[in-house]
């Protein structure tokens, strides 16, 4: 699929009022199925009094009641998020709103009351007293009927989502359950993807044109199939320079390539690389462990004060660490159909997700005695769940640079014990990477 269309889809389903929008179009073609009927049937139907509203007055009166009170819950409803919203964001962080945008459930809610209200508002027009003909909607009313019983319901479903759905412990748990899926589909998005060691395409590295970004903004999406033909056609070897969620500006080197490119050709290369105003989820796999991340250091500032918080945001990112410490380091190199090498890729590597989860939290962590123990402690569990030298290697490093930023920063009361704890932890770490590796 063209990154475009991705990214506009990305967009739609990340705004408010799409849902609403399609559930109130259903809403209205129902207002014309129903009243088609009724105009075929209403005699046969008037003679079922557990069918009808005998008077169209009381028709009147019932859909004007329903729709009344449906657009004063929308409201209330709309309110109630907003003010959730605003919670989300003070507490926990301004880059969640995108996750409180995207939830089914708050957009089925409000679309379900903007439907009924305007499905009455129809079916009422319908309606006709004894000056100018008579006719009741009997088929409309009970729709309406309906409609009114599943807003109640939805209702009762929204006051138990949105305090569930703003706990910081759902929160987490959500964001790391997706980091973890994400991962575990890295590998999935491009069937012409073949992992191959960078190092066969040395010779190969010498570039000699460049393809600049023309605007300024965060890489959301990365067209590689696009790539891969233009690449292709050209007879290009393209290298990609950036990750899906880097800041680009101006001019900035979106990727490299050996061989002979028009400008338009260069055009067309940079078009692949969709840029926007803000991060998103789709490609880019840090954005989860940014949220995670700016949870935790929220938790863990003076203001809040709460390093359990932060505990279960360095629980759930250790367990994607885990994931992505067992999926292939090596740089993608994808194919073209005659299994000609055309695009190297970037990966999200070990070092590079450790990197971005601990050296932004270290400055907060080693603040709190509970959380620099509880991080310390989620180090020596992954360095003893690798066999991967390397990945262990980086482990202790972050272990390392803890202790000494802990002792640096001197606001922890080791009391000889906590000293000699964080010290048998980097030891043990020193010693099983020393075992294993002999």
């Amino acid at each position: 699929m063209p990154t475009r269309v991705v990214a506009v889809w990305e967009a739609i389903v990340s705004s408010y009022w799409f849902v609403p929008s399609l559930m109130a179009l259903g809403a209205i073609l129902l207002s014309f199925v129903t009243s088609t009927i009724d105009q075929q049937y209403s005699d046969a139907w008037a003679d079922a009094q557990w069918f009808s509203v005998n008077t169209a007055d009381g028709a009147r009166a019932l859909l004007s009641t329903i729709a009344g009170a449906m657009i004063t819950v929308a409201g209330v409803t709309f309110s109630i998020t907003i003010a959730a919203l605003a919670y989300v964001t003070s507490q926990l962080g301004p880059h969640l709103l995108r996750n409180f945008m995207r939830d089914v459930s708050n957009q089925i809610t409000l679309g379900t009351f903007i439907s009924t209200y305007i499905y009455c508002l129809l079916i009422l027009r319908t309606v006709e007293g004894e000056g100018g003909g008579y006719f009741v909607p009997h088929l409309g009313i009970v729709f309406a009927i309906g409609l009114t019983l599943a807003s109640v319901s939805v209702l009762i479903y929204f006051f138990h989502h949105v305090p569930k759905s703003i706990q910081a412990s759902q929160v987490i748990a959500q964001i790391g359950g997706e980091l973890q899926r994400r991962i575990k589909n890295i590998d999935k998005r491009n069937d012409n993807v073949l992992e191959t060691d960078e190092k066969e395409f040395a010779d190969n590295l010498e570039r000699n044109l460049k393809v600049f970004s023309h605007g300024s903004g965060y890489v959301n999406f990365i067209d590689t199939d696009q790539l891969v033909k233009l690449a292709s056609i050209n007879d290009l070897l393209l290298k990609i320079e950036c990750h899906p969620g880097d800041f680009v500006h101006s001019q900035k080197t979106l990727a490299t390539g050996r061989g002979e490119a028009t400008e338009a050709i260069l055009n067309k290369i940079a078009d692949a690389f969709t840029l926007g105003r803000e991060r998103t989820h789709t490609q880019d796999i840090l954005f989860n462990v940014q949220q995670l991340v700016q949870i935790a250091a929220r938790a863990l500032s003076p203001g809040v004060n709460d390093p359990f918080t932060a505990n279960d945001c360095l629980d759930w990112l250790s367990a994607g660490l885990v994931l992505l410490g067992y999926q292939p380091t090596s740089s993608k190199i994808m194919h073209a159909h005659d299994n000609s090498p055309r695009v190297i890729g970037q990966s999200i590597g070990f070092e590079r997700m450790a990197a971005a989860i601990f050296d932004p939290l270290r400055p907060y962590v080693c603040q709190d005695k509970n959380a620099a123990l509880h991080m310390l402690n989620v180090l020596e569990d992954l360095n003893k769940t690798f066999a991967n030298t390397e990945c262990r290697q980086i482990l202790l490093e972050h272990a390392i640079k803890l202790k000494d930023a802990v002792e640096e920063n001197g606001k922890i009361d080791f009391n000889g014990h906590l000293e000699e704890t964080f010290q048998n932890i980097v030891n043990n770490m020193n010693a099983e990477n020393a075992h294993r590796g002999n």
